[in-house]
């Protein structure tokens, strides 16, 4: 009885050392606050070099409305662990209850962590480009869980 016991330990124990750490997939969930990439809760796809980004969310109350779209491309430019380097195109519309408002930006993002990455995005959006152009200095920032 022993035996089998001292076995069944040293395979399951041998079988848990032998297998690799699992690597994060092209699949990210997460939050975004971006003025050119959108407000809300983000899906990202990101299997090789290129990726997309969703985000959305509705704020519909009484006579409040607010709803955020996003849709932002993105290109990996190097990888590592726990550092990822990109470029950014976003594309966020904006509804209110008077108004709409669409805005693109671009700029270089920065990914740090591993299964769970935090964002953060600079450059410039054009702002408004519905109704009048308005070029001025963006930020976003995001975190996301890669699974």
């Amino acid at each position: 009885m022993k035996i089998l016991l001292i076995s069944i330990l040293l395979c399951v124990s041998l079988n848990t050392f032998s297998q690799k750490e699992p690597k994060p997939g092209k699949h990210q969930a997460g939050a975004n606050f971006g003025f050119t990439t959108g407000l809300g809760f983000s899906y990202r796809y990101w299997p090789d070099k290129l990726g997309v980004q969703f985000t959305f969310v509705p704020v519909i109350y009484d006579t409040t409305t607010f709803i955020s779209l996003g849709l932002t491309g993105l290109l990996t430019l190097s990888e590592t662990k726990y550092f990822k380097p990109f470029l950014y195109l976003g594309n966020h519309y904006v509804i209110t209850q008077n108004d709409a408002e669409y805005n693109i930006g671009f700029g270089p993002g920065f990914s740090f962590g591993s299964a769970v990455r935090l964002n953060f995005m600079l450059g410039y959006g054009f702002y408004d480009v519905l109704d009048t152009f308005n070029l001025f200095p963006t930020a976003e920032i995001g975190v996301f869980y890669r699974f």
